[in-house]
């Protein structure tokens, strides 16, 4: 818990990420008591924060991962039409 709001406190943040910045006390009581927008801003810079611990074919990395991709997909004005099959051929 500890090396998680380590990496939250001192991850670089950048423009609208720094509005929406996530409390270092995110998981406190193992509840989520933020902002629908600090949240997302957590999710998306996990990989970022803490991903060169995780280890190689990790199934619950990978599928977070993939989760990812999914939530973002709304959000990306550049992704192609294809892309939901693609991610779906996968």
């Amino acid at each position: 818990m500890q090396f998680l709001n380590k990496a939250i406190e001192q991850f670089p943040y950048s423009g609208t990420d720094k509005e929406n910045k996530p409390k270092s006390d995110l998981l406190c009581n193992f509840k989520f008591r933020q902002t629908a927008a600090k949240n997302r801003c957590f999710l998306r810079l996990l990989p970022a924060m803490i991903g060169h611990v995780i280890d190689n074919g990790d199934s619950s990395w990978e599928v977070l991962l993939l989760f990812l991709i999914f939530m973002m997909l709304p959000f990306d004005q550049s992704c192609p039409l294809q892309t939901p099959y693609c991610l779906m051929m996968r």
